[in-house]
């Protein structure tokens, strides 16, 4: 996310949804990135490539929270963390750490950016693709296009003008 001044909302949760449909196997590439923008120049703020752990990130929905299986190569670059839909036609997410979750607010005006591809080319179900909740509300943002078989990048501003959606 760019920004040159600090977001005003505390946000506890972000979580980047798989929009997985009936056997998709859907997976989070390495080098997600969070990425702020100063008056000079743009910095990545926090970045996972999944080549040692799955970072502290998990997956929650379908049947309840576990953790994601971490794989530490073949990720758009680097490792990449996985889940299989639990649940036909359920929504699941990879659900970010804390680390992530505390740099949101110097993110503001700033860019996420990650990469999904699911096992099978299959429609998925229609849900909010990134989530943000915290005391003031939920914001979501959904993308126009699923994941396909081949790693899919996806990024989104944190912006107003990019359209997130506020309580819906």
């Amino acid at each position: 996310l760019r920004s040159p001044e600090p977001a005003k909302a505390d946000v506890h949760t972000l979580m980047p949804t798989a929009r997985p449909a009936a056997i998709a196997h859907a997976l989070l590439a390495g080098l997600i990135g969070l990425h702020a923008q100063s008056s000079l120049q743009e910095r990545t703020l926090v970045e996972y490539d999944f080549t040692a752990s799955a970072q502290g990130w998990a997956v929650s929905g379908d049947t309840g929270s576990t953790e994601p299986v971490f794989q530490p190569s073949c990720g758009s670059p680097g490792g990449h963390i996985s889940n299989i839909d639990e649940a036909l036609g359920e929504t699941w997410y990879f659900r970010a750490p804390d680390g992530l979750l505390r740099q949101l607010a110097a993110a503001e005006n700033g860019t996420l950016s990650y990469s999904l591809k699911q096992s099978a080319d299959i429609p998925s179900v229609l849900d909010d693709d990134v989530i943000i909740v915290g005391p003031a509300g939920r914001l979501s943002f959904r993308f126009g296009t699923s994941p396909g078989t081949e790693w899919t990048p996806f990024s989104v501003k944190l912006t107003a003008a990019a359209g997130w959606r506020w309580n819906w």
